[in-house]
């Protein structure tokens, strides 16, 4: 915008709504296996209330099960290797006419077959 906007950003946002995808990101921390005492160990932490938001509700403990390269419930498994990754989650709530940018790093376990869909093929599947 070249010009000054001279109303609330709540009024502006009724008129012009924010309009650019969610940007995500990943970094790979480990390569780890997935077990219910990991999902258990997740919950216990991420399900504690003293861990909710001030502004809103974060996604808890059963979003890390879930691959975010494909969508589907990880299986527990004590040989099977996966990704451990961290996910950069950002969230923006309005109070009042106060305009809150919030982010929260989340872990989340992604699959081989997950990382292949959000990466592209390695050169051994072209």
């Amino acid at each position: 915008l070249s010009e000054k906007v001279e109303m609330p950003l709540t009024e502006y946002h009724k008129k012009v709504p924010i309009h650019t995808p969610p940007i995500m990101t990943f970094a790979i921390l480990a390569e780890v296996v997935w077990t219910k005492s990991c999902q258990k160990d997740m919950e216990h932490f991420y399900n504690d209330p003293k861990q909710a938001g001030a502004m809103f509700k974060w996604p808890g403990a059963e979003c890390v099960g879930i691959c975010p390269g494909t969508g589907k419930r990880v299986p527990f498994s004590f040989s099977k290797k996966h990704l451990l990754v961290v996910c950069n989650m950002q969230g923006n709530v309005f109070r009042g006419s106060a305009f809150h940018m919030l982010t929260r790093m989340m872990p989340r376990i992604l699959t081989i077959e997950g990382y292949r869909k959000l990466i592209g093929p390695s050169k051994e599947d072209r």
